[in-house]
């Protein structure tokens, strides 16, 4: 036999939901179901919109230059490094030497994606022509080159190939 003491005694609360809810089971049921239905209906018109600006303060000064110059640039995890020659115009054997200074200083940076890294001086930026005979194409500049009047004059033809503009090619 059980003690009777040793039985936990119900609280007067405990005792009226388990009334209110027990006794009328089919009524409970249904107003769950309907709060089921509800829920997954308004959970169908959920949508996952994850975008990059509404992660980030718009207000700010740099994303306000972000969004000023998004169109040109792609996208934010990018670095655009811009060498503009101050007298006269790229084609000049000093201003390709500093071209491929800064060029491979910024490739070999640690967590640089190396096959991203876009110059004139790099062989994945590329020109492609028609012609009579087909379609010519090569590196705007050839492995081989060197900063000579000829080198350089080639240079501009092959930039120009490339409908690189000079804006394009010094990064203005």
């Amino acid at each position: 036999m059980t003690d009777a003491s040793s039985t936990p005694k119900t609280s007067p609360v405990t005792a009226l939901l388990e009334r209110a809810l027990f006794s009328r089971r089919k009524w409970v049921l249904a107003a769950f179901l309907i709060i089921t239905l509800a829920m997954a209906w308004l959970a169908a018109g959920l949508r996952v919109d994850a975008g990059f600006t509404k992660l980030v303060p718009l207000e700010h000064e740099y994303m306000r230059t972000f969004i000023k110059h998004r169109a040109a640039f792609g996208g934010a995890d990018r670095v655009a490094v811009a060498l503009v020659a101050r007298e006269g115009d790229i084609f000049s054997p000093a201003f390709f030497a500093l071209l491929q200074k800064v060029n491979d200083a910024v490739f070999f940076l640690p967590g640089v994606d190396r096959t991203q890294v876009y110059s004139v001086v790099t062989p994945n930026v590329r020109y492609n022509e028609v012609v009579e005979d087909g379609i010519v194409a090569g590196n705007v500049l050839p492995a081989d080159f060197k900063p000579t009047k000829a080198g350089l004059a080639r240079g501009r033809q092959d930039i120009n190939r490339a409908s690189l503009t000079m804006s394009a090619a010094t990064g203005q």
